[in-house]
């Protein structure tokens, strides 16, 4: 018997009826289930005999949702694919500006200019003149 209502309890598991009903869409909607076991546990747990219409109806329903599933999985692969571009590109700029950069430096103390003073014209602190400086002489 049920506490709540007195009526018979005729489940398997004692659920809540908002846990109860939750599992029911659950069981209906998920992926991770076939048509079979879908209706296993429709007649097993709450005791739906499945008709030939019903059947075909799951079947289109997993079909749907199967379909969805593989277009929002592509659709998340375009989108991490364009963000990598997008990512590899910025990267690849600046990787681009800190190499010309160096150049620059490298020149400009061939020239005969100092750290300071290649600092002051590039706007960039000392300790970066000094880094690609060091990179530059053990390159």
């Amino acid at each position: 018997m049920d506490s709540t209502s007195g009526k018979p309890e005729n489940r398997p598991f004692r659920y809540h009826d908002s846990t109860r009903r939750e599992r029911f869409q659950h069981s209906l909607f998920t992926n991770e289930l076939s048509l079979e076991q879908k209706k296993n546990v429709l007649k097993n747990e709450y005791h739906i005999d499945i008709s030939p219409d019903m059947e075909k109806e799951m079947e289109e329903m997993c079909n749907m949702s199967e379909g969805l599933c593989e277009w929002a999985m592509n659709k998340g692969i375009e989108q991490g694919i364009e963000q990598g571009m997008q990512q590899g590109k910025k990267q690849g700029m600046e990787q681009g500006m800190e190499q010309k950069a160096r150049e620059d430096v490298i020149a400009l103390l061939n020239f005969g200019m100092t750290e300071d003073q290649i600092a002051a014209a590039l706007k960039q602190p000392v300790e970066q003149i000094q880094t690609w400086n060091l990179k530059e002489k053990k390159a």
